[in-house]
């Protein structure tokens, strides 16, 4: 073994690590956050579609419940929208989480 080996092997120089981590976990990041925006734009049209759904179903809902009157339908249509978001985040959080 040469000095200069031995100097190497005692300071503990050795080449460059094949993997940049850092490289890895940035790319890593990226592509995470792309899929994340793409499975968020690929809900959008069901948004949209539930969205028109709901706005054609009001009336006939008024006419099924005719005491269902302004005071009671924000606090439910809040509480429907809320539970709604609950769902979607955790079906949401749960299918970005899964390893493919």
């Amino acid at each position: 073994m040469s000095p200069e080996q031995k100097l190497d092997q005692l300071l503990g120089r050795a080449a460059p690590p094949v993997r940049d981590i850092g490289f890895l976990t940035e790319v890593a990041q990226r592509v995470a956050l792309r899929r994340a925006w793409l499975g968020a734009a690929a809900m959008l049209p069901w948004l949209v579609i539930s969205c028109v759904l709901m706005w054609a179903i009001a009336p006939s809902m008024l006419e099924l419940w005719p005491d269902l009157s302004a005071v009671i339908a924000m606090p439910v249509g809040a509480l429907a929208g809320s539970a709604w978001l609950a769902i979607s985040a955790v079906w949401l959080t749960r299918r970005l989480s899964r390893t493919h």
